[in-house]
């Protein structure tokens, strides 16, 4: 689902790179876009949520590592899963 509203996003970053500076189309444009990245954080954000408190009610002991996600996000084949996933 997050994969169609990304495809949505590169849409509407696009119709807002093809506006005249300093217009009020622009303006709307970069409103609607500034919409869609809140929609995905919120999509995100609801996933991760949603996948916690399944391994929350299902485990009773949790361990945490630490992930150098910043060194992982250099790979630029797995960059894009890394975020989506993070």
């Amino acid at each position: 689902m997050i994969f169609i509203v990304i495809s949505f996003l590169k849409c509407k970053q696009r119709q807002l790179s093809r506006k005249k500076k300093g217009s009020k189309n622009r303006e709307k444009a970069k409103h609607e876009l500034g919409h869609v990245h809140d929609h995905v954080s919120n999509q995100r954000k609801d996933h991760l949520h949603k996948v916690c408190r399944s391994l929350v009610d299902r485990y009773d002991l949790i361990y945490m590592g630490n992930l150098q996600v910043n060194e992982m996000m250099k790979n630029l084949r797995l960059a894009n899963s890394i975020a989506n996933a993070s």
